[in-house]
């Protein structure tokens, strides 16, 4: 693939032409499209005309509204561009990119499992916790944001969450002026 088939969303142009175009999809408009891709669930035969999808949890939701999709390979920053990181649908990396066959919401949801295998790694008690943090753990499990940083981890461990979250922002992505307001407001929260 040529670096001219692949979408430079760190080109404002590129990537406002994309989600005019449709490649790039934003908030609940990324949920439609992933959740009409979903698989389908068991149906009685009376009921073949009634499609019904597997329903996205609202951690997958969240996740989804806050990466975007992106309907096409590409360059999600200047970085990555440098390092001929290819990204794909939900934020999808390396080996979560979609597979010979795969839709986008298969690949998300292969990779959204390793990662929730990868937050209960990180932390212990993640399944105890109440959906609404488990979401924002997922949140930063997916980005990487908190699987790269041992002493907000640490916290989350003691229950510390106040020293949790100054921890967390204590990054360098989020210090630099050159990172985007939406990326600095997704880590706040």
């Amino acid at each position: 693939m040529t670096d001219e088939n692949i979408l430079d969303l760190s080109n404002t142009t590129e990537r406002d032409a994309a989600i005019q175009d449709g490649r790039y999809l934003l908030g609940e408009k990324a949920v439609e499209y992933i959740q009409n891709q979903m698989p389908l669930l068991p149906s009685s035969p009376a009921a073949v005309q009634d499609v019904v999808r597997q329903p996205l949890t609202e951690a997958q939701k969240f996740v989804i509204r806050e990466e975007g999709l992106v309907t096409v390979p590409y360059y999600a920053t200047k970085k990555e561009k440098a390092k001929g990181t290819i990204t794909e649908g939900v934020g999808l990396v390396d080996t979560f990119r979609p597979k010979p066959g795969e839709n986008f919401a298969e690949a998300f949801l292969r990779a959204f499992d390793a990662k929730e295998d990868r937050a209960r790694a990180l932390v212990p008690k993640y399944d105890t916790f109440d959906p609404e943090l488990q979401t924002q753990i997922m949140s930063g499990v997916y980005r990487g944001d908190l699987s790269g940083s041992p002493n907000t981890l640490e916290y989350i461990k003691q229950n510390d969450w106040d020293m949790a979250a100054k921890e967390f922002l204590d990054h360098d992505e989020y210090r630099n002026p050159k990172t985007s307001k939406a990326i600095k407001e997704r880590m706040e929260r």
